[in-house]
């Protein structure tokens, strides 16, 4: 009899989360957006990082058509020295400035996305540098994902 209960209850549970409209917010919607154009400024391999995962989300049949312009920073600055006065750790940080025009209603917007991480610093001059790609390569990957989510929300809600 327990047995039963339980089974009915699973089984009642489960229809009510399946029928619940759950949705998540940052799925890619194909169809949704296409991308004529990426112009990007700045720092030509953390641009190309970033045009070519936007090129990702970008669909052929569209419905949005868009144009993007993408000026991208890049800024570093000391995080920790110690007692001697040797640096230890750095911050890099990742700005974008993107006007977005949408082809089809001529609108145009900008919006801002920012970034910002600390790496340390190696042994080596080659492995700080090599830290510092690491790190401003994740930072565009992020920043990247991003602006996915904005579009993807915007024109979702459009």
């Amino acid at each position: 009899m327990k047995i039963k209960i339980r089974i009915l209850s699973l089984l009642i549970i489960s229809m009510l989360l399946t029928g619940c409209g759950y949705k998540r917010i940052h799925s890619v919607n194909e169809n949704l957006i296409q991308i004529s154009s990426v112009e990007v400024s700045g720092d030509s391999r953390l641009a190309n990082i970033i045009k070519n995962r936007l090129n990702l989300i970008s669909s052929i049949n569209g419905k949005n058509i868009i144009d993007l312009k993408l000026d991208l920073s890049k800024e570093k600055q000391i995080n920790e020295k110690d007692i001697t006065g040797k640096i230890k750790k750095y911050d890099g940080k990742i700005i974008i400035k993107m006007s977005l025009k949408d082809l089809n209603s001529s609108n145009e917007f900008k919006q801002s996305f920012e970034k910002k991480t600390t790496y340390s610093v190696g042994n080596t001059h080659s492995s700080t540098i090599l830290n510092e790609k690491r790190a401003m390569r994740n930072i565009a990957i992020n920043i990247s994902e991003d602006i996915g989510y904005f579009l993807n929300i915007y024109y979702k809600n459009k």
